[in-house]
């Protein structure tokens, strides 16, 4: 019989990696119908597990505090310290295996990108469907919507001004999603640069260091990213871009 928390563990671990062999299978059904504190070690292991293969952190860890607080009602933990607490719940996390912790509870610099990076809409050229504009920003403007980065990119660089803020921003965001982040980098740094312009220039420089902190992501340059989401965590109240998901991506690089 499986009497210490290690063996438990294992246990569970093998049932969810259908690893058990019959004798273990009985054994596991037996624990599973006359041992409570089993069967409710089973169920946090289960519930734990959906919480990660949903990517919901702040799921898994209201559910490790429920593991803790049930812990403490029970007399047998009731003086159980701090300290081990904190070791059970780490043990249950290992025991779902290392690559599901890796890659759910601390997800890499590549599935961070992916979750938060999204194109940012055009709203500087808005595209009239029908209409008999036929200019080269208003071509680059109709790749750009259409999702047709590379054709957007070419028809960019060959506007009348192509150096224009709401220009070099768009750009950026093409060669960023056509995986060309180095050049990403040095186009959106530029507009990222502190000025005294109009409320236009400043909400383009939120915007243009939300996607640059994004880009140094992808590069794995986390000490860039991170420096870029304090710059928008930090935003006072008339600009707010991003603020909520740069305070997420700072915490998550920590």
């Amino acid at each position: 019989m499986f009497k210490n928390m290690e063996e438990r563990f294992d246990l569970i671990d093998r049932y969810f990696e259908n690893a058990l062999s019959p004798k273990e299978r009985l054994e596991f059904n037996d624990l599973l119908q006359n041992n409570e504190e089993f069967r409710k070690e089973f169920l946090f292991h289960k519930d734990l597990k959906e919480a990660i293969t949903r990517h919901q952190n702040e799921e898994l860890k209201e559910t490790l505090g429920k593991f803790e607080t049930n812990l403490n009602k029970n007399s047998r933990f009731s003086v159980v310290p701090v300290k081990w607490l904190a070791a059970a719940s780490l043990a249950v996390l290992l025991s779902l295996g290392s690559w599901m912790v890796k890659n759910h509870v601390f997800p890499s610099n590549e599935t961070i990108f992916e979750t938060y990076y999204e194109p940012y809409p055009n709203t500087v050229f808005p595209i009239v469907r029908g209409s008999e504009l036929h200019t080269i920003e208003y071509r680059a403007f109709l790749a750009y919507e259409a999702g047709e980065y590379h054709k957007a990119i070419n028809l960019f660089n060959s506007v009348e001004n192509p150096n224009e803020k709401h220009i070099e921003f768009y750009r950026g965001l093409c060669l960023l999603s056509v995986g060309k982040t180095e050049d990403a980098i040095r186009t959106l740094i530029p507009l990222t640069e502190p000025d005294q312009g109009t409320l236009q220039n400043m909400d383009c420089r939120q915007k243009a260091t939300w996607y640059l902190g994004l880009a140094y992501l992808k590069q794995g340059k986390e000490e860039e990213a991170r420096y870029f989401m304090d710059i928008l965590r930090n935003q006072n109240e008339e600009l707010r871009f991003k603020k909520e998901e740069a305070e997420k991506v700072y915490e998550l690089l920590k």
